[in-house]
């Protein structure tokens, strides 16, 4: 009950005045507003959020966080908070590639949509083919970061269930525009919005976990990375597992959960 009150007054509130404010504002003006302006905005509220939902953040290889790249991130999926903590993390302008049912969420998908987000709609090839050309073009241009999600939905137990099948095509933009691809396996932001649970800190790890180079792509087919990444991300995640259930057990001990 209580989380209900906290989220709603701490988290709800905030988003609700900022779609107002810049959110809405940002995209109705966007062309007038640099990308840098709306995006520092909307880490402004991210950062409110964060505090507000309590996340110990744990994190590996923070260089990677002020490093202008741009890079091509791929990460695992299993929480909306997903995105925003990469818009918390990345100090430089960082863009996403989502499905089209995220653009119509309410407060999500306007504010994914303010940093110039691009959405595809796999139901549509023409429009999908459209949408990943404008990522490339961005990546031949390396004017920002970018971040996929090739598992193409969230992976919603991820506690008891591997990564879901990672898609080639979602590595055909980058090796297109021979961009840098990082690995970035997150765990822990499955938990935070739970309304089941109700502890006093989550922890989330986040690793930036290693580039994968043109020269280390050269040559190989789509699925080929694709399974290279996955394997790496997936063996990673593994220990993130590990020291989570490790972490929490410390937790326990000194009643902090």
């Amino acid at each position: 009950m209580w989380k209900y009150i906290r989220i709603l007054w701490f988290v709800g509130l905030p988003m609700l005045w900022s779609y107002v404010t810049f959110i809405l504002p940002n995209l109705w003006f966007r062309k007038s507003i640099p990308l840098a302006q709306r995006y520092r905005q909307l880490q402004g509220l991210v950062n409110v959020i964060l505090k507000a939902i309590r996340i110990d953040l744990i994190i590996k290889h923070e260089s990677y966080r002020s490093d202008e790249g741009p890079y091509y991130f791929v990460s695992d999926h299993t929480s909306m908070l997903d995105p925003f903590l990469f818009v918390y993390l990345m100090k430089h302008p960082t863009r996403f590639i989502a499905k089209k049912q995220l653009q119509h969420q309410f407060i999500l998908g306007q504010a994914t949509d303010s940093i110039d987000a691009v959405f595809i709609d796999r139901k549509n090839i023409r429009q999908a083919a459209k949408a990943l050309q404008t990522v490339k073009a961005s990546l031949l241009k390396q004017d920002t970061h970018w971040v996929i999600y090739p598992e193409g939905t969230r992976n919603r137990s991820p506690e008891t269930t591997p990564m879901l099948e990672f898609k080639p095509g979602s590595f055909k933009m980058a090796m297109d525009a021979k961009a840098t691809i990082v690995l970035v396996p997150m765990y822990g932001t499955h938990r935070p919005l739970k309304f089941s649970l109700d502890w006093k800190r989550y922890p989330v790890q986040v690793d930036f976990l290693t580039k994968i180079t043109p020269a280390m792509y050269e040559g190989k087919s789509t699925q080929e990375v694709a399974q290279m990444a996955y394997d790496l991300m997936q063996s990673r995640l593994n220990e993130m597992k590990q020291f989570d259930r490790n972490y929490i057990q410390s937790m326990q001990i000194k009643g902090r959960k």
